[in-house]
């Protein structure tokens, strides 16, 4: 008796611990650029004096936050 049910108990846990891996999760953590000059992608003659990015939300400022520009 104690082994059924214990074996069916495994058994849901079991199924719970395969929903939670597999059910995708939705996060926010990073947000998303909407708009920048100059463009992704484009081709510039010589390094812009100004690069504008804008996010669809709010970043906090941190020593953390780089951004390079460089050749490629």
């Amino acid at each position: 008796m104690i082994v059924k049910v214990m074996r069916r108990l495994g058994t849901w846990l079991l199924l719970a611990c395969v929903l939670i891996i597999l059910i995708p999760k939705s996060a926010s953590a990073h947000a998303y650029v909407v708009k920048s000059n100059p463009t992704e992608n484009e081709i510039l003659k010589k390094a812009p004096s100004v690069v504008k990015i804008e996010f669809d939300e709010d970043i906090q400022i941190s020593s953390f936050n780089t951004l390079y520009v460089r050749d490629t």
